[in-house]
């Protein structure tokens, strides 16, 4: 049935103008979305120089467009770049001093109760910002931005009242509070106590003095503990992580004040996920501040810190943040599901089940179920129920799948799609960061903030700080910049026709190039047509023991997934099963033409050789798997492909093959084919076996041609 609004397609995306032209209009009079996209409006933002504003007074348009049809569309995908301590902030650690500059995801720091914690998330470096000089009655001194949050003491409390503006959350009067840097400057005067670790010789101290300063480079960590307390600077002073989840919120909110508005789904659920059990506690902290600090919400909401959920009293709806995990999925029904940072979910072993759980759950509010899935880009490939919809999300976009029930919303430098355009221009980085100000568009980061960190990143000599930046700022896939600045392989490969070919007819040329793989990786055959035109067309065939597919991980068993159901990956029950396959497929292609060249890398399995020829009922030619070998093969189907003589059949598998074969050039000037992904034998997302067979077929055709072999190649002795 189609739904009530237009496609959600846009073929066109990359040619864009401005950031609000890749959020498709879904339905232009709908009177439900303007209602809900006024009650996200109004959510009071708690931080920043937007501080005390209500979200429609700072959205941008494509922010204000994607939350309208979001509430529109059953489901959603949503992938953007993303918009803190100084640098030299001193920061104690298992392993004596850091930085907080040098902070690592998988560090140790001391949390407030003096045990070490790791460090779960790190944030791109910020500059610009209004920054203090903080002061301790210890002398220790700390430069932190506006924003950053320390859990204080008033020495003043303000009683029964609400809580000032600044005060993200708050106990009974006299207990401690969690305020910004911002507040603590306005309020000095009142005295703000911080109570120490047990790591410490005092108990506590003071706040004395906090300064405006000149702006200076920050960074803010996450870390996995409870009081997301870490002890900063050389007194280790205790000092809150980062965290902002402002769209997750306000959406949230605006589906519990929607169904209040309309007198629906009472009792209901609103279900945030997030991937962890930490980044759930930073969600409901942000969710709970920002009603603690509305004071028309402040009184309509209870909340429940250890449950992380908040009840609106007046209807029973709840918003509750679960963390990836099945026993927290099973039996929810929520009416909105919301997946915070999806790509992360999608690296956890049974994420996309519980993401499925959900689901399941809500359908039972048929068509007024919805699932918001909100990311940015994967720093490396995309895996998991991430990979899934991100592939999804792509195809609907591109119109190669009708659902107009599906909104796909994809910041994405467009690298393959417009090889015009730089990564390297300033004036294109909107393309992956929507929220970027540029002479076309008005933004909330301005261009020289960003060039400083791209600046400063891809001069640090850190090439993993690098492809963080890129996929967390810029939307920048890191294989696919990898791929684009690779080969002319990576380059040509995409615009290869796809389509089968029967019979050999019209063939000058037949060659099978094999690569038999590993106990725990597929084995490949390549057919390989050359016609008379100079035309090549490529088949290709693979093959995996059951064990192998059982053994590989959720994400490489997604890829073989895809690959059985369009025919180009066969499990077998033992690997003499897969020798005898392709020998087979080689004797039905000589019966019908007798010149038929088969043959490949010998040394992959043992024994591999004799079955195959056994089958078979032809010699199996050796190819050498040298630099010299392989590189020559390599360049002759790029010069191929350039020259668009190339047609293959359909095979998903060869498509990752290809994706992930990392071109290496050796010192001696010639090139090599290694595997981006660098996972263990039958553990990587992809492989590169199918491509492998492709350039043991293209050598063996060069040489069958240069040799002027005769019909009867039971002769030839490679």
């Amino acid at each position: 049935m189609t739904a009530p609004f237009g496609t959600t397609a846009n073929p066109d995306w990359f040619n864009a103008e401005k950031s609000v032209d890749l959020v498709p209009i879904l339905r232009k009079k709908d009177a439900d979305a303007d209602l809900y996209t006024r009650l996200a409006g109004n959510f009071l933002l708690t931080q920043g120089d937007v501080f005390e504003k209500r979200l429609s007074d700072v959205w941008l348009d494509w922010q204000k467009q994607f939350i309208r049809s979001s509430f529109q569309a059953q489901s959603s995908l949503i992938v953007m770049g993303k918009g803190p301590l100084a640098l030299d902030t001193p920061i104690a650690t298992p392993d004596g001093w850091s930085t907080m500059g040098d902070m690592k995801v998988g560090d140790q720091v001391f949390a407030v109760d003096g045990k070490p914690t790791k460090v779960t998330a790190v944030s791109p470096t910020f500059i610009n910002r209004k920054c203090y000089r903080l002061t301790f009655s210890d002398g220790t001194e700390i430069v932190a931005d506006e924003d950053h949050r320390w859990v204080t003491t008033p020495r003043q409390p303000w009683g029964s009242a609400p809580p000032p503006m600044g005060v993200l959350s708050c106990g009974k009067p006299g207990e401690p509070i969690k305020c910004t840097t911002g507040y603590i400057a306005q309020t000095l005067g009142d005295g703000h106590r911080i109570d120490m670790s047990p790591k410490t010789a005092s108990k506590s101290v003071m706040i004395t003095g906090c300064e405006p300063i000149d702006s200076v480079p920050v960074k803010c960590i996450t870390i996995d503990h409870p009081s997301h307390l870490f002890l900063a600077g050389e007194g280790m002073i205790p000092t809150h992580n980062s965290g902002k989840s402002t769209t997750v919120a306000a959406m949230a909110i605006a589906m519990v004040m929607y169904c209040r508005a309309k007198n629906i789904h009472h009792r209901g659920l609103v279900a945030i996920l997030a991937p962890t059990i930490p980044a759930a506690r930073i969600v409901f902290d942000h969710v709970q501040e920002c009603v603690l600090a509305d004071d028309d919400l402040r009184d309509q909401f209870k909340s429940n810190v250890q449950s992380r959920s908040l009840v609106h009293e007046s209807t029973g709806i709840t918003i509750q943040i679960l963390a990836c995990d099945m026993s927290a999925a099973v039996g929810r029904r929520p009416i909105l599901l919301i997946c915070d940072e999806l790509h992360e979910i999608g690296t956890i072993s049974g994420g996309e089940k519980v993401v499925d759980q959900l689901e399941r759950g809500g359908r039972n509010f048929g068509t007024a179920f919805k699932t918001i899935m909100i990311s940015t880009m994967s720093v490396g490939q995309p895996q998991g129920v991430f990979k899934k919809r991100l592939d999804y999300a792509r195809k609907v976009r591109d119109g190669e799948i009708d659902d107009p029930t599906f909104l796909p919303v994809l910041f994405e430098f467009p690298i393959e799609q417009r090889p015009d355009l730089s990564i390297d221009d300033p004036e294109q980085w909107w393309r992956g960061m929507p929220s970027l100000t540029t002479p076309k568009q008005r933004g909330t980061m301005d261009i020289a903030m960003m060039r400083a960190e791209v600046e400063r990143a891809a001069t640090s000599g850190d090439k993993d700080e690098f492809r963080l930046m890129l996929s967390q700022r810029l939307g920048v896939q890191a294989d696919d910049l990898a791929a684009a600045a690779e080969s002319p392989l990576h380059a040509h490969w995409p615009r290869a026709p796809l389509h089968s070919v029967d019979g050999f007819s019209d063939a000058r040329a037949v060659t099978i190039g094999v690569d038999v793989g590993g106990t725990d990786d597929p084995a490949a055959a390549c057919l390989l047509r050359k016609y008379d035109g100079g035309e090549y067309h490529a088949e290709v065939r693979q093959w995996l023991v059951q064990s192998g597919y059982d053994r590989a991980t959720q994400n490489t068993q997604d890829v073989y997934d895809e690959a059985i159901e369009d025919g180009s990956l066969t499990l077998v029950a033992d690997a003499s099963d897969i020798d005898a396959e392709i020998g087979r497929w080689a004797a039905q292609v000589y019966s019908v033409y007798p010149s038929l060249v088969f043959g490949g890398d010998e040394h992959g399995r043992v024994g591999a050789k004799a079955t195959l020829e056994h089958f078979a009922g032809i010699p199996f030619v050796p190819v050498s798997q040298s630099s010299v070998t392989i590189g020559s093969a390599l360049a002759a189907l790029e010069a191929i492909l350039a020259d668009m003589k190339m047609s293959r059949a359909p095979s998903a598998l060869l498509d990752f093959n290809v994706k992930n074969a990392a071109i290496v050039e050796t010192q001696s000037g010639l090139r090599r084919i290694g595997k981006r992904d660098g996972g263990a034998s039958g553990q990587g997302a992809m492989k590169v076996d199918g491509l492998a067979a492709i350039l043991d077929a293209v050598y063996l055709t060069s040489q069958a041609e240069a040799l002027a072999l005769p019909d009867d190649l039971g002769y030839w002795v490679a």
